[in-house]
C-alpha cells in the first residue's frame, strides 16, 4: 500500500484459502507509522514443514469444496502448506491495523477459487 502523501492507496490484503481476504483503503497514520506500507497478510502459526506433518491425511481440497471453495492444485499434497490452520487469523490484524490508523477496512471477501501451482 503504496501512499504518496497526497492520495491514499487501496489494497487487498490477502489470508489464506480457506477463511476470507480483506479490502482496505490506506489511512494517514501509514505515512508517520509505516513508511506508507502495511502488512501483506496476516503471517503463519506454523511453518509449511509443520503444516503438512500437521495436516497429513487431511483432504484439504473436499474440505474446501464442502465450503464452495473449487481448488485447482498441481499437487494436492501442497495444499497443507496454506490451510487456514497454518495462518493466523486475518481479521484480528485488520482490527489492530485500523485501529492504529494504517488502514482502513473496506470489505471483507470470501474465496471461491484457489490456485495452487
Amino acid at each position: 500500500m503504496a501512499v504518496d502523501g497526497s492520495q491514499l492507496a487501496e489494497q487487498v490484503l490477502p489470508y489464506d484459502m480457506g477463511r476470507y481476504s480483506y479490502i482496505c483503503v490506506g489511512a494517514q497514520g501509514a505515512m508517520t507509522e509505516t513508511w506508507g506500507s502495511t502488512c501483506h497478510g496476516a503471517g503463519r502459526l506454523h511453518s509449511r514443514h509443520e503444516a503438512k506433518r500437521m495436516l497429513a491425511g487431511v483432504n484439504i481440497r473436499a474440505q474446501l469444496a464442502e465450503r464452495g471453495i473449487y481448488v485447482r492444485a498441481e499437487n494436492p499434497r501442497l495444499l497443507s502448506e496454506e490451510a487456514s490452520e497454518a495462518h493466523k487469523d486475518v481479521a484480528q490484524i485488520i482490527e489492530i491495523l485500523d485501529g492504529a490508523g494504517i488502514a482502513m477496512k473496506v470489505c471483507r471477501m470470501r474465496p471461491l477459487s484457489v490456485i495452487k501451482g
